[in-house]
C-alpha cells in the first residue's frame, strides 16, 4: 500500500468518526501533560491546532494575539 492510498483511507475514517478522533487527540494531550510537566499551555495550543487541521477550520489565536 502506498502513502497516497494510506492517506486517503485515513481521511475516510476521519470523516466517518470525528468524535473518536477528537477523543484520541484529547487523550494524547492528557498523556503529554502527564509526561511533560509545566508545558500545559503549549500542549493545549498544539491540541487545538491538531483539531482545527482535521476540521479544516483555522485555529483561534491565543487571547493575547487576537486582533483588536
Amino acid at each position: 500500500m502506498d502513502f497516497t492510498s494510506l492517506k486517503e483511507k485515513a481521511l475516510q475514517l476521519l470523516g466517518k468518526h470525528p468524535d473518536k478522533v477528537d477523543q484520541a487527540i484529547d487523550k494524547a494531550s492528557q498523556i503529554a501533560k502527564d509526561k511533560v510537566a509545566g508545558h500545559d499551555e503549549q500542549i493545549d495550543t498544539l491540541t487545538q491546532q491538531a483539531k482545527h487541521r482535521l476540521t479544516g477550520e483555522p485555529p483561534t489565536p491565543p487571547p493575547d494575539q487576537q486582533p483588536v
